[in-house]
């Protein structure tokens, strides 16, 4: 059987004119391209399709969707093409432009498609996460901390073998459908706990209606214990967090050890492609463990002890003070340059210092009105002996999550706590509805304290922010933070306390233009930046800071503020900051620290974590097995109470990965099913643990010594 080559528009080869598909035969030529082609064309010669059999095949692809995915049904049921319609070229379909003539696939689809598959199995196209290096500060008491050590004990395949041995895919990324013979396919050859497939343009999904058996397709897929995410349309600015939010729903750790497959070529497909690749290490931030949780409970105890106050539900609404400026002051190397305007404006705009910042602030002959910390180990409190004198800071009022340490509160006179949303310790505060009338939680006061500084003034009621030093990056070769803070000397001597390396950074955009190198935790910090910015739209935000782009701000360099500030009044700032405190607190009950105290759930915690031990403590044999201890964790953990599955959730993340990493990354599948139950031996001990740990410290202070502070004690004396 012959086939037609149909030539493509030679000056405008876009997705609206031809798709230009892989073909994945190793040939260099058009003519040997060709003749590989035209020998499998006769092999399949008996494969050709009729208006009948399109028509057939779309009523029965229609039903299926009806069944699994009904707004896809109801969606295309009255579709109308926009640029496309399916036509039949030599028995084989195919899509036409009617205005241009220009055909879809320049070769027939299932030849063009059959061969980029063989191309694809060739391929070690797999993508993996991996967490950040846990913090150099963890105690080898912490349980969590010992679990990821055995881990690191079990040898990792180092290779990346092909695909055409192997039967199982954890998760699959499928960009573009066309035809969809290569969906069938894989289907066909692997089994896929979650498969995503994304679709830009609506007409080529409409194609896939003509073509493959969809019915097939998913119910293969379900029967396989599987699931399929579809995702059509334009979709380029929600794609990722689209994903995102897919993977968690079906539990996130499928998505750590993913293959890719690109059908076709185009500029929505090759921006979503460069968007997943650049957002990817995303996905295995921000998921805490086990003993932070415990640390978060433990602090929130004793602050409510100490009797710190919280932030009240209404306070944003009450304080009345959208009007007013606020400065927003990060510790970047670009706040050096721009303490002269902070000095001229200082007077007519209330100050946020966040974290160090403050002692570069303190330095420079600066005071600023209201300062924030994030991080909930007790090393926050003797980092702060470097900020500053203790009476410095003891007058600011002081703005922190309820995770914090009671040792950090007590340096200052007023305090507020901000009940952090993703905590244990936050559901169990929120878990009356008295508590739930009076109190909430806040999102975006992490990962960096810049983004708790910009949330701590957004929720006592400011709307127009300016950003100082917050620069999320450096320039290559230049200073990582102002010279004025305490990571250098007054002689402006690095003291070697920020480890980073130019190399391992990733160059993005500056806010006024040129690039700087920013990490994955900064990058981290300016994505919930765009992200809080984005949810707020009553917020206003300048960034005068010389350093990464933050989506949403406005650049405003230094000397342009003078057109903000000309009509502004000077403030009386203690009146307005002790107005401010006193409207946003209401006096802690003793009702609310007995009930906190009360439910800590640890008889339950027990009994959690022995259903979850009883449960991973069956024989794995096969792949399916494996994956079957996997998804049972995900369905026992999120069937008990949310304050025990945010407390254990973190942890169980990481094992799951982990655990998860090892099956699918065996040269063999075998090799894999044996690490895999290797690394359960070591997750089954944390369980045996776990309970003790939780009843021994759920009450606790968590006191711990600090490396990096005895780097800076060791320095200051060695002066």
């Amino acid at each position: 059987m012959a086939y037609s080559h149909h030539q493509p528009s030679e000056t405008k080869k876009t997705i609206e004119n031809i798709i230009e598909v892989n073909l994945g035969t190793g040939a260099k030529t058009i003519e040997e391209q060709e003749k590989f082609l035209q020998e499998q064309a006769d092999k399949l010669s008996l494969l050709v399709s009729s208006n009948d059999d399109l028509y057939a095949r779309f009523q029965s692809n229609m039903l299926a969707f009806k069944e699994y995915y009904p707004e896809i049904y109801d969606f295309y049921k009255q579709y109308e093409p926009q640029n496309y319609v399916v036509d039949i070229v030599d028995g084989f379909v195919n899509g036409v432009n009617p205005e241009t003539g220009n055909y879809i696939y320049p070769y027939p689809s299932y030849l063009s498609t059959k061969l980029q598959f063989d191309n694809f199995l060739q391929s070690s196209a797999i993508k993996t996460f991996h967490f950040g290096e846990e913090s150099a500060e963890q105690e080898e008491v912490f349980v969590h901390a010992k679990l990821l050590d055995n881990f690191k004990s079990i040898p990792k395949n180092q290779e990346k073998p092909s695909l055409a041995n192997r039967k199982h895919l954890c998760s699959l990324l499928v960009l573009g459908v066309g035809t969809g013979y290569h969906i069938e396919m894989l289907v066909q050859k692997f089994t896929t706990q979650c498969i995503y497939i994304v679709e830009p343009d609506l007409d080529l999904f409409l194609l896939s209606l003509f073509t493959i058996n969809w019915q097939f397709v998913l119910d293969t897929v379900d029967q396989k214990g599987g699931s399929i995410f579809i995702s059509l349309g334009e979709q380029q600015e929600s794609f990722f967090d689209d994903l995102a939010k897919a993977s968690r729903d079906r539990g996130q750790y499928q998505i750590s050890h993913i293959a890719g497959y690109t059908h076709y070529q185009s500029k929505q497909i090759n921006d979503m492609l460069a968007q997943f690749n650049r957002r990817y290490f995303e996905m295995g931030l921000g998921w805490g463990f086990f003993d932070d949780g415990v640390i978060s409970i433990g602090n929130m105890l004793g602050n409510l002890e100490l009797g710190v106050p919280l932030l009240k539900r209404e306070a944003k609404s009450e304080n009345n003070v959208f009007s007013y400026p606020v400065f927003v002051v990060g510790n970047g190397p670009s706040l050096d340059g721009l303490i002269d305007t902070i000095k001229a404006y200082q007077d007519k705009a209330i100050i946020i210092g966040c974290g160090s910042a403050t002692s570069a602030l303190y330095q420079y002959g600066i005071k600023p009105d209201i300062h924030c910390e994030q991080e909930r180990t007790v090393p926050v409190a003797q980092q702060m002996d470097f900020y500053a004198p203790a009476e410095f800071l003891k007058s600011l009022l002081f703005v922190a999550p309820n995770v914090v340490h009671p040792e950090v509160f007590k340096r200052f006179d007023q305090s507020i706590m901000m009940a952090k949303a993703g905590e244990p310790s936050t559901v169990r505060l929120l878990s009356t509805e008295k508590a739930k009338q009076l109190y909430t939680q806040y999102r975006y006061v992490t990962p960096t304290v810049t983004n708790m500084g910009l949330s701590a003034g957004y929720e006592l009621g400011f709307k127009e922010f300016y950003f100082f030093g917050i620069d999320l990056g450096h320039k290559k070769g230049g200073n990582h933070h102002s010279v004025k803070s305490l990571y250098y000397t007054k002689e402006n001597q690095d003291k070697g306390l920020y480890l980073s390396k130019d190399d391992k950074k990733v160059e993005v955009e500056g806010n006024f233009g040129g690039e700087f190198l920013s990490d994955h935790f900064f990058l981290n910090s300016n994505r919930c930046f765009e992200a809080f910015i984005k949810s707020a739209p009553d917020m206003h935000c300048f960034n005068l800071s010389d350093g990464a782009k933050i989506k949403g701000t406005r650049p405003l360099k230094a000397e342009a503020l003078a057109n903000n500030f000309e009509h502004k009044e000077v403030l009386d700032k203690a009146a307005l900051i002790q107005r401010i405190y006193q409207n946003s607190i209401l006096p802690l009950s003793d009702e609310l620290t007995a009930s906190f105290n009360d439910g800590l759930e640890i008889e339950e915690f027990e009994l959690l974590c022995r259903e979850l031990k009883e449960f991973s403590s069956q024989p794995v044999t096969s792949f399916t097995s494996a994956t079957d201890i996997l998804v049972g964790n995900t369905k026992i953990i999120r069937k008990s109470s949310r304050f025990l599955h945010d407390l254990l959730i973190g942890t169980l993340s990481h094992v799951q990965v982990t655990l998860n990493q090892l099956l699918y990354g065996g040269k063999t599948e075998q090799e894999g099913i044996e690490a895999f139950k290797k690394g359960l031996t070591f997750y089954l001990d944390f369980l045996a643990q776990a309970p003790d740990f939780y009843r021994e410290n759920a009450r606790q202070k968590h006191v711990m010594d600090c490396n990096w502070i005895a780097r800076l004690q060791s320095f200051e004396n060695s002066l």
